[in-house]
């Protein structure tokens, strides 16, 4: 599996949206501030949503390598019957093969 990339920093995409509203002075800065806290409260879940999409993209990783190797080890299984399938038919001609053999030979005498 490849090291999963670090988590890139959430956007600050709400901060620059922090400004005044024209309502005067203390409702500006209320404002505000809500705005900045909204703001950080995104940038928070943006970080932790980046943290969870690496973690899962790790775990599929892991979980496509396990289906790699139990289809490697699949493959070797097919592979080996395959073999013992055909040393079989081979031993089964060569049986057959003596057997005639010796049938001609009985017949011969």
């Amino acid at each position: 599996s490849t090291p999963a990339p670090a988590a890139p920093a959430a956007p600050k995409l709400l901060k620059p949206l922090v400004i005044g509203f024209g309502g005067g002075g203390k409702e500006d800065a209320a404002d505000a501030g809500a705005l900045g806290d909204l703001a950080a409260r995104i940038d928070e879940r943006l970080a932790e949503l980046s943290a969870l999409q690496h973690g899962l993209r790790d775990e599929v990783d892991l979980e496509l390598e396990r289906l790699a190797d139990r289809r490697d080890e699949d493959d070797a299984k097919w592979r080996a019957l395959d073999e013992r399938d055909a040393s079989r038919q081979k031993a089964d001609a060569e049986r057959d093969a003596a057997r005639a053999v010796d049938a001609a030979a009985r017949d011969a005498a």
